[in-house]
């Protein structure tokens, strides 16, 4: 029988840069927070976006990211 109570949650934040098809998303940790960082290239366009997310949300996003198939290139 698998007792619930035993799971422990491993939540890993690792800085670095993911990309995928012209997406490209910088992980920052500083202290309990992350910077995030996305670039989106597409047809001599390019749009930036920077926001702040907190360390267990952030971990969720990249793990999405992982999870879409983005590779992580530093």
């Amino acid at each position: 029988m698998f007792d619930i109570t035993s799971v422990v949650i491993n939540i890993c934040m690792n800085s670095g840069q993911y990309e995928c098809e012209g997406h490209i998303v910088s992980f920052l940790v500083e202290d309990n927070n992350v910077i995030i960082n996305t670039i989106y290239e597409a047809q001599q366009t390019v749009s930036e976006h920077t926001f702040e997310l907190d360390e267990f949300t952030a971990t969720r996003y990249q793990n999405k990211l992982i999870s879409l198939g983005y590779d992580k290139v530093s």
